[in-house]
């Protein structure tokens, strides 16, 4: 994909990357989810989107970023800068932070964090340069206090507050980014 990476820079990574979306529809179990949905985001910008409990604005994020379940049949596409996208190539420009946490709820926030950087981070990165993102990461999402505190599980052991739980998802995602963190994220805080 080296040819769609370079349209999608036009040679300047400030440039910035739109995701498109087009004519998208949503099947699971013959019932029509979504009809025909069409949007843009564009890059620089904040796109919230909207709805009621049960609207589909978490199906709308799932299709988008090529996350629906296997039982679903979804037709349209999804484009960068309008060049039509595949999951790989989405992912490797983006991350997508999803409403339901999953964490190991016993390990500490610097643990869960060096736990994904040794596991998903390119095996050519060197350790010391991971264990210097996961502490950059700490720091910048404002980590640093509770870096020792354990994750914790919901109605079992203490852990961590909501809001650093959300901060704990981002930077779960931000630590393994081979960019920095002004490329596209998309949030799912319904």
């Amino acid at each position: 994909m080296p040819c769609l990476r370079n349209q999608l820079y036009s040679g300047c990574p400030s440039a910035g990357i739109s995701l498109d979306w087009y004519e998208v529809d949503d099947f699971p179990f013959s019932i029509l989810m979504m009809v025909l949905v069409n949007g843009i985001a564009y890059p620089g910008e904040l796109l919230a989107i909207m709805g009621s409990s049960g609207a589909g604005k978490t199906t709308l994020l799932n299709t988008l970023m090529f996350k629906s379940s296997p039982n679903v049949i979804v037709s349209g596409y999804t484009a960068l800068n309008g060049y039509p996208v595949s999951s790989g190539t989405l992912s490797s420009l983006s991350a997508y932070v999803q409403q339901d946490d999953l964490f190991i709820g016993t390990l500490t926030v610097r643990e869960h964090l060096v736990f994904q950087a040794l596991v998903r981070m390119d095996r050519h990165i060197p350790y010391k340069q991971r264990m210097k993102r996961v502490e950059q990461v700490i720091a910048e999402l404002a980590l640093s206090k509770c870096k020792n505190t354990t994750i914790g599980i919901p109605g079992r052991i203490k852990g961590l507050s909501g809001g650093e739980m959300k901060r704990l998802s981002f930077a779960s995602e931000a630590s393994v980014a081979s960019r920095d963190c002004s490329s596209p994220s998309y949030l799912d805080y319904t």
